[in-house]
């Protein structure tokens, strides 16, 4: 399995089975297309994802790296798992057998979100639970990754649970990098029916 050191033939697991991975949906097997699989493909703004992977990289990988150099390797696509714009694009247009679900949906309408991701799996489930249980504060207090790590090369980070809010972009870029955000989106998504409105929806419900 992706990700794992050695990895895991998947075929060996039983099934039903299920994992998760930060790879681009061309990089997936061609039967994810055709076996019947559900693939649900959950994505956030820009800019907010942006500001958490550069918190990620510097706080737990030892990295140091300003937040306008790490901009600019963004915004040219040069970060783990491929260029942010076309990632999204790939799954976005896959919507006949992918489940496009937006994290500030997610916050913003959790109950209903988690509603419509069991229907789409074919199962019941108690849905005020699975929110309760699986909300940004639980998973903090009871992930391992709580409290202060340390990387393989010594340097110590913070948690991996950060905030988990939605606009925490506008403490960290300047109105003209949020521009180029927005233009580089805008090229990117072109003709697709994707832009960024879909996150300013949720997150404005």
């Amino acid at each position: 399995m992706f990700g794992e050191n050695p990895s895991k033939d998947i075929t060996e697991i039983s099934s039903p089975r299920l994992f998760s991975t930060h790879l681009p949906l061309s990089f997936l097997p061609e039967t994810v297309k055709t076996s019947g699989c559900r693939v649900i493909y959950i994505t956030r703004h820009p800019a907010d994802t942006f500001v958490s992977l550069w918190h990620l990289h510097n706080n737990k990988f030892g990295t140091e790296i300003s937040i306008r150099q790490a901009f600019e390797e963004f915004c040219k696509g040069l970060v783990p798992a491929g260029p942010y714009f076309e990632h999204v694009l790939e799954f976005w247009e896959a919507r006949d057998h992918v489940m496009f679900v937006t994290y500030e949906d997610l916050k913003a309408n959790p109950e209903e979100t988690v509603r419509k991701i069991a229907e789409f799996l074919g199962c019941k489930t108690i849905v005020e639970e699975i929110v309760k249980e699986c909300s940004f504060e639980k998973l903090r207090s009871t992930s391992k990754e709580r409290g202060e790590g340390v990387h393989w090369s010594g340097n110590k980070y913070d948690m991996f649970f950060r905030k988990g809010m939605v606009g925490d972009w506008k403490n960290h870029l300047t109105q003209e990098m949020m521009k180029e955000l927005e233009d580089i989106a805008d090229l990117k998504w072109r003709g697709s029916g994707l832009d960024l409105n879909i996150f300013y929806r949720s997150a404005s419900q």
